[in-house]
């Protein structure tokens, strides 16, 4: 995907370092994944089992196995597992190993973007800021970018920083602004470095 001029549609410049850094590391096990998007009210017996789960269908997608993968993270939801929920959202919104379907996509994300999973927050906020498999609503984008920002996601951040310098989805504020890009270049997000710079601002 093309890089596009900074500060004017930042959605597509993140979405792929989203699912770079999401889908190939964090998603590969419970253990990578941070506590809050686990089930805490499971047996230790029920936690391996799905554990089980995850590491198949990670064997599974390396070896390009896309519609086992989805089989087994299809496992991994029905108990509720935000990472799988999200992986299988992200298969239907990119057509691996299951035909494109962007509603369905969002359904997926939905589940796991309600257990405060930010990449799914992320993604959702994205479909929403390009009207990608539902109506174009800024605002609903900015309340999604705003969430995943709040844990801590860079993307998400500069995002947020993006929708105040705008005003998109909420009303212009240039400190806010400037506050968001300096928190996702703190982390080392490249484009808010690049749009402080633009801007002459420090980090």
């Amino acid at each position: 995907m093309k890089r596009i001029v900074l500060i004017i549609r930042p959605f597509c410049i993140v979405l792929l370092s989203v699912v770079a850094v999401l889908s190939m590391s964090s998603f590969r096990s419970m253990s990578g994944i941070p506590s809050r998007y686990m089930l805490t009210q499971i047996s230790p017996y029920e936690k391996q089992k799905i554990q089980g789960y995850l590491d198949k269908a990670w064997a599974c997608y390396l070896k390009k196995d896309y519609d086992t993968a989805l089989q087994w993270w299809r496992r991994a939801a029905k108990h509720n597992v935000a990472a799988a929920q999200y992986n299988i959202g992200l298969c239907y919104e990119r057509g691996t190993g299951v035909k494109q379907n962007m509603k369905t996509a969002i359904g997926w994300y939905e589940k796991a973007a309600d257990q405060n999973f930010p990449g799914a927050q992320y993604n959702l906020a994205y479909c929403y800021a390009e009207g990608k498999g539902v109506k174009q609503d800024y605002k609903k984008a900015f309340e999604w970018w705003r969430a995943a920002a709040g844990l801590g996601l860079p993307e998400a951040q500069y995002s947020v920083g993006w929708c105040y310098y705008e005003g998109k989805g909420v009303k212009q504020d240039y400190d806010e602004a400037l506050k968001w890009y300096r928190l996702a270049a703190e982390q080392g997000n490249s484009d808010a470095i690049a749009a402080l710079s633009e801007l002459g601002e420090e980090i």
